[in-house]
């Protein structure tokens, strides 16, 4: 269902990350311990970390994905339980997901264009929904690379979806041999 923005055009839903695709077909949710106290929804990006008592479990990394790895996009909502289990999306290179566009600095940034496609970009978790950052385009704090649109946005949308794959050295589970000391180098 579309809204309007304070412009008054038409934007799409607001979604958290959801796999779109895998190349052999498989949906991978795997189940992890909560790192306790987690407040993470479905859709958002999350890492595996450690904690006091050496807990590991999946947990929010910070605002954007700079500096840690991601595991994958929660499958369901934390519970705040450091003995819950919560299914994660796991993210490998194979893998297609789908989520909005946005912007860190300005709302009018957060449309697609054309020109996305093939694009390097950060994700941005913002108010329990992680979304492709237009603003994060440095080599530091890309985490994805842009290969398609949804299908039921037209281009441009102001927050429209866009399909991406996670870049291979941001993937905390990744035990590829392609990859490269390239911090925008994509496992194939």
């Amino acid at each position: 269902m579309a809204r309007l923005n304070s412009n008054g055009s038409s934007i799409t839903d607001l979604v958290g990350v959801i796999p779109a695709s895998s190349f052999d077909g498989e949906n991978r949710v795997w189940p992890f311990p909560e790192l306790g106290a987690e407040t993470f929804k479905a859709g958002e990006m999350v890492c595996l970390s450690g904690s006091t008592a050496n807990a590991v479990g999946i947990t929010i990394p910070g605002t954007d994905a700079s500096g840690y790895g991601i595991i994958g996009f929660a499958a369901d909502n934390a519970t705040g339980s450091i003995s819950s289990f919560k299914g994660v999306h796991i993210a490998t290179p194979d893998v297609v997901f789908m989520a909005n566009v946005g912007h860190s600095v300005t709302s009018a940034g957060a449309q697609t264009a054309a020109t996305d496609l093939g694009q390097l970009y950060g994700l941005t978790s913002l108010s329990g929904r992680t979304y492709v950052d237009k603003q994060k385009t440095g080599t530091s704090n890309v985490a994805c690379r842009v290969i398609g649109f949804s299908d039921t946005d037209a281009v441009p949308t102001f927050y429209g979806k866009v399909k991406f794959v996670v870049l291979a050295p941001k993937i905390q589970l990744n035990n590829s041999m392609w990859l490269t000391s390239s911090p925008l180098g994509m496992a194939v």
